[in-house]
């Protein structure tokens, strides 16, 4: 007999977070063993992002865009990999990021430039600002990292891997590209309040960034996938019986989403607020620049929160149209030599 019809296949190797990672390798590990979906993690995630725009990685925005949405029956097609099917398509971005970089990221978006619907897709978590006093007083009174806590985490997730759909209660038919939990009668009646809600109420605010309106526009997903993990895990937990997605379990997704909104409004809003405040701070310091300085002159005093090249330049526009400056003509360079720098009159009367 041939030897090789008795060896045994290769396990499919089964991969839950890459650090990095090519588009065709996502899809192919994607395709053979991690369906289920992959984390992809980045201490920095402008590190990921501007992977997009290097020459040669072109379509690969519009990939994590997809990806994050969760993509069904996706097919890649390439003349050196052949052909990778993957049934759903499911990939998490989790990553860091610092407020300068972000406001740059921002101001593309506000622009069009790359308004196309990856950032709203974050959940966004902004932390307060660490204490000292706050560290202190967690390691004192024992809340720290515990490591029983670490290991009940570890075990959730384990059991979750093992388990399938059919185990939370999950309905398949002919006309659903997947399985399909529903909400049970009164789970049902609260979704349509808060939808209602949303969609009456909270979006339609006056004065709030169009970014953060198309986050909320993403809310009955996230609302819908909270409510999901929520029911899956009081499910592994024996808490709660394979079925509907309860009343209860649907109002703690809530109530978290209400905490996650408030993060969001305070990303999307970081630019304007950024602005102003730089805007008052550098008003409040024209008379140390006065009567004429450059913005090489400006940037040279390296003032806290005010050294960020797009930053400034969006302020002293805003000067200009306040009155408070008043643009000069830069000074002629000889030809090839270095641009001149912006040159800016400060308005005498301020000092009044």
């Amino acid at each position: 007999r041939n030897l090789e019809s008795l060896a045994p296949e290769e396990p499919q190797k089964q991969i839950l977070i890459t650090n990095r990672a090519t588009p065709e390798k996502l899809i192919s590990l994607c395709a053979t063993g991690s369906d289920r979906g992959i984390l992809l993690k980045a201490d920095e995630l402008v590190g990921i992002i501007a992977q997009t725009e290097k020459p040669g990685s072109e379509g690969l925005r519009e990939f994590f865009t997809e990806a994050m949405t969760v993509a069904r029956h996706f097919s890649s097609h390439t003349i050196t990999r052949g052909t990778d099917y993957v049934e759903n398509l499911a990939i998490s971005i989790a990553g860091c990021v610092q407020p300068g970089k972000l406001r740059r990221l921002l101001k593309e978006m506000e622009q069009g430039y790359k308004d196309d619907g990856l950032l709203q897709r974050f959940i966004w978590i902004w932390p307060n600002p660490p204490s000292f006093e706050g560290f202190e007083g967690a390691a004192r009174n024992g809340s720290g990292i515990s490591s029983m806590l670490f290991h009940e985490v570890q075990m959730l997730f384990e059991k979750l891997d093992l388990m399938t759909p059919e185990d939370f209660g999950a309905k398949s038919d002919d006309f659903s590209p997947s399985p399909w939990i529903s909400f049970d009668p009164g789970a049902q009646e609260i979704w349509y309040l808060w939808r209602r809600n949303l969609r009456t109420e909270i979006i339609n605010q006056e004065d709030i960034p169009e970014e953060y309106v198309a986050w909320l526009g993403k809310s009955e997903r996230m609302v819908a996938g909270l409510s999901l993990t929520f029911h899956c895990i009081d499910v592994v937990q024996e808490k709660r019986l394979p079925g509907p997605v309860g009343s209860e379990t649907l109002e703690r997704a809530i109530e978290f989403w209400s905490i996650l909104r408030f993060h969001a409004l305070r990303v999307f809003s970081l630019r304007n607020a950024g602005i102003l405040e730089a805007l008052h701070l550098l008003a409040s310091r024209l008379h140390k620049l006065a009567p004429l300085f450059s913005m090489r002159d400006l940037k040279q005093k390296n003032w806290r929160n005010l050294n960020e090249e797009d930053l400034l330049n969006d302020v002293v526009d805003w000067l200009i149209e306040l009155n408070f400056l008043r643009e000069s003509s830069p000074v002629q360079k000889p030809q090839g030599g270095r641009p001149a720098s912006r040159r800016f009159l400060v308005n005498p009367r301020i000092s009044e």
